[in-house]
């Protein structure tokens, strides 16, 4: 990622937009943390935030006109936010005086023709950038231009105290009238001169002198180094402060000699992004008021009506989102941060690893911002630049060789055919999950579809994908290709949701269907399979977000043996994922565990899942999630079909090689292949044990490599106090180790783990102490 991809990303993300009101603000007041504040009744701080921005601050507190109201959002369910009565309230409720901090003087000279809330403006904030501003008036005393122009509605008090805070900011007052030559004076003596236009003698004596004369970026007239500002046609308080504020911005630029036009786009009122959902949010009027002052109580409640206008739509229905604790435009800085660093540590890698790319942020985003396709192509850097660490990932991609390996890969034409029409891919999933549903959906697509139906047994490649590994991908997909080809381009039947997407995206042009809308076209698998009509959710999987076909081919299946649906609030398009997609639950099990438990603390119904992962994830003793296979080939009867926990990662890769075993030996007359010789080596396990060793993802093909090599060797520790042994063995690039003892023919495992370091010195057979 370089740095115009960075923009391009950080681009999409609105989460950074200005709500409706701020942007709405000539001078960008920060309404939402103001309200946020006041609902807190935490006045002193609302006080800072305004006064952050907001100059003379009493007086325009009283007198704004307040144009945020009118875009607030609030009106689309209820009425606006009183903003104007809060911030009059706020200056009323605070308690800590307003403290001006010392400033370095600049050495330079400003004069202010007026003293209307435009010269104030140029004055306060010129005096706090250290200037020496002297601020000319024509009236007896400076405060008269306000408090003249707002005789109702603006305590003198209030004015007095700005007075203040201006005096201390070293801002002097003289009375003055001037003419025009006394304006070239002025601009011979100080290094900018501001010439208020709401001053009657300005009008006089620039009759021409409009907004429309004036740069509209800069304020500057045709005289260089005057600015000009203030016009009331009609007047705003609030426009005459940003015409300050702007001239504030060119004279400080100007007499320091910086460009007086450069990355000014954001002064002034301006259009948001800024997308806040109403869903949930019920219309709530204005609190009243006894006068025209809110007290405490009525100021916290109106500022409590405040929707803290923000996006984060994402991060609402993504856990892992909201596990970073921040949203994608921080996220996108952080990926290109940590694809940076050439030593040191690389804090973003969890960040990237973790996202299961299904697509919901893109779903729900409104400007269609994906983490799964900007996680995935700084996974994709990352393997290309060798910064990809290998525990993020190698565990799926071992998984994903061993099932496109003879162990369990294969592709036959159906039994008495020599040409094919279908080929049923099942995947690699619901063979590791079902095998049994496996095969009797292919002797039923056998019995039913005319013109022979194939049989392929593989990976279609997804976790390469997922991991950034295009290059397994593509391989996998060219072998896919080639056999597809050799079985005579038939029509691929899928089974799995993630096999569609993945077919989908490296296979586009090879025709394929899925099973379940196969099977509603044409007829179940088993109409009778005395499971009773029930009311179930659906749980879609997330790579079939955009398969509505195939959404409606599942429920009309349901339907169709009497079950009653109830949907989910997160499916169809807006499916959540189980965790393990993207590989999140090889490189983040935590979050992925944490996932599974939120999701199923909303399943209050049973649950239906059509993919083999998310029922396997979702499903335990507590939890009722069956695969919609279940439905019809219910693996232990009727009465138990919600079928508890999934198998283990061991009984899942054990489960592929058997089913390829059994399907070539029942159907093809394929005798099965001599068992190497460590798988002949019988293991004896508690649950406790066997549940850690599948939390560490040590298989038992891994322990009994292990104990097989030890027993063969002599290679092993014992431990003399009670005769276990300690054994390790590195078949690739993940060293085991295993403690065991020896139980009659058998090998009792009492734990075990692995890591990726290189062990020596364990030659001969040792004594551990």
């Amino acid at each position: 990622m370089d740095q115009n991809d960075l923009r391009t990303w950080e681009a999409k993300c609105i989460q950074d937009e200005s709500p409706r009101c701020q942007a709405a603000c000539p001078i960008h007041v920060d309404v939402r943390s103001f309200m946020a504040k006041m609902a807190s009744k935490n006045f002193d701080a609302a006080w800072t935030i305004l006064t952050r921005t907001m100059p003379v601050p009493h007086t325009l507190s009283n007198i704004c006109d307040h144009p945020c109201e009118n875009s607030c959002l609030r009106t689309e369910a209820g009425d606006s936010i009183a903003v104007h009565l809060l911030e009059k309230a706020c200056a009323g409720l605070n308690t800590k005086p307003m403290r001006m901090p010392p400033v370095r003087s600049k050495n330079r000279k400003i004069a202010v023709l007026g003293a209307g809330l435009d010269g104030l403006t140029v004055a306060w904030d010129l005096g706090k950038k250290g200037y020496t501003v002297t601020v000319l008036h024509s009236s007896e005393l400076p405060e008269s231009d306000i408090l003249n122009r707002f005789p109702s509605g603006l305590p003198e008090a209030d004015v007095q105290k700005d007075f203040v805070l201006l005096h201390k900011l070293g801002v002097v007052f003289t009375r003055q009238t001037w003419d025009s030559t006394r304006l070239e004076e002025l601009r011979n003596e100080f290094d900018g001169v501001y010439m208020s236009m709401a001053e009657p003698t300005a009008l006089e004596l620039f009759p021409d002198q409009t907004r429309k004369n004036s740069d509209t970026l800069t304020l500057e007239g045709p005289l260089e180094g005057v600015f000009f500002g203030g016009w009331a046609n009609p007047f705003s308080p609030i426009q005459a402060v940003a015409d300050g504020r702007k001239a504030a911005v060119s004279i400080d630029r100007h007499a320091t000699g910086v460009s007086m036009t450069a990355s000014r786009e954001k002064e002034g009122p301006q259009s948001t992004r800024l997308h806040t959902s109403l869903a949930g949010i019920d219309a709530a009027p204005r609190t009243p008021t006894s006068d025209s002052n809110y007290s405490a109580e009525e100021a916290a409640t109106e500022a409590s009506r405040c929707l803290l206008c923000e996006c984060m739509e994402c991060v609402k229905v993504c856990p892992y989102l909201e596990k970073f604790k921040a949203y994608p435009k921080s996220y996108a800085r952080q990926i290109y941060n940590n694809a940076s660093i050439v030593k040191g540590v690389h804090l973003a890698n969890p960040l990237i690893n973790s996202c299961s790319m299904c697509g919901l942020c893109e779903e729900v985003c409104p400007t269609d911002f994906s983490m799964g396709d900007l996680c995935r192509s700084a996974r994709q850097e990352m393997t290309a630049t060798g910064k990809m660490p290998p525990s993020a990932h190698d565990f799926a991609l071992e998984d994903m060789r061993f099932s496109g390996s003879d162990h369990f890969a294969m592709a036959r034409h159906q039994p008495g055919h020599t040409t094919s029409r279908y080929l049923f891919f099942p995947g690699c999933q619901i063979s590791a999950s079902r095998p049994g549903h496996t095969r009797t959906v292919y002797e039923h697509l056998c019995a039913t579809r005319k013109g022979g139906v194939a049989l392929m047994l593989g990976c279609c490649g997804a976790p390469g994908t997922w991991a950034g590994r295009d290059d397994l991908a593509a391989q996998c997909a060219d072998s896919l290709r080639r056999t597809w080809e050799e079985m005579g381009r038939p029509t691929i039947i899928l089974a799995c949701s993630s096999c569609l997407a993945e077919f989908r995206e490296t296979l586009p042009d090879l025709p394929v269907t899925s099973l379940w809308t196969l099977l509603d076209e044409t007829g179940l698998p088993m109409e009778n399979s005395g499971v009773p009509a029930q009311t179930v959710s659906i749980i879609d999987p997330c790579t079939a977000r955009h398969e509505p076909e195939v959404q409606a081919s599942v429920r009309n299946l349901l339907t169709r043996i009497g079950c009653t649906i109830e949907e989910l609030q997160l499916s169809g398009s807006l499916a959540e994922c189980c965790g393990f997609g993207g590989l999140q639950s090889t490189a983040n099990p935590d979050l992925a565990d944490e996932i599974v438990t939120k999701r199923q603390s909303r399943l209050i119904r049973p649950a239906v899942a059509y993919c083999a992962m998310c029922r396997d994830r979702l499903g335990n003793n507590e939890v009722q999630v069956a695969h919609i296979l279940d439905f019809f080939l219910p693996l232990h009867g009727p009465d138990k079909l919600y079928s508890g926990q999934g198998p283990t990662l061991s009984e899942r890769r054990e489960n592929r090689a058997r089913l390829k075993r059994e399907l070539e030996q029942d159907l093809w007359d394929i005798a099965p292949a001599a068992e190497e010789a460590y798988e002949a080596v019988t293991l004896v396990m508690t649950d406790e044990v066997r549940a850690l060793l599948d939390k560490r993802r040590v298989l038992d093909s891994d322990i009994r490599r292990v104990i097989h090599h030890a027993e063969t060797t002599g290679r092993a520790f014992l431990n003399k106090d009670n005769d276990h042994l300690l054994a390790s063995l590195r078949p690739v690039r993940v060293t085991y180790w295993v403690e065991y003892s020896k139980e009659g023919d058998a090998y009792r495992v009492h734990t075990g783990y692995s890591h990726r370091m290189r062990v020596t010195g364990t030659d001969t057979l040792g004594v551990l102490s």
